[in-house]
């Protein structure tokens, strides 16, 4: 982030910015803006925010925590954890682990995110892919 760096609150489902001396925290999310980061991915003006709870992928654009908006990801439960973001060709991706990996894609600047196929045929098995991240 251009104005610092991006802090979590354990537990508490606050976000806050840390000044680039390291001298003040700033909230900048809480209640129901707040989120149980796990990932957070910075695309240009826009930053995404990977939670723990429901696949809940939220993003702000420049720096405007007051307008945190969330996105449209399908549900994948509530143990569903965001785990990373990433870019390939110009489209994002966002990895969700709930129980197993899954990849999710977005070629709409990440308001909305579709289940990708994960899945390869092993010798006329079709196998899930794993991945560690």
């Amino acid at each position: 982030m251009n104005n610092g760096t991006l802090v979590w609150g354990p537990g508490t489902g606050n976000l806050y910015t840390l000044t680039p001396t390291g001298a003040n925290l700033t909230l900048v999310a809480s209640g129901a803006n707040g989120i149980n980061l796990r990932s957070s991915f910075n695309d240009g003006n826009r930053l995404f925010l990977g939670s723990s709870s429901n696949n809940a992928i939220k993003y702000v654009d420049n720096g405007n925590f007051g307008a945190i908006q969330t996105a449209n990801i399908p549900s994948q439960g509530v143990t569903a954890v965001v785990t990373r973001f990433f870019k390939a060709a110009n489209v994002l991706y966002a990895v969700v682990n709930a129980g197993q990996e899954k990849l999710f894609k977005s070629t709409d600047n990440g308001a909305n995110w579709t289940e990708q196929n994960t899945t390869w045929d092993n010798d006329g098995n079709t196998d899930d892919l794993g991945a560690a991240f």
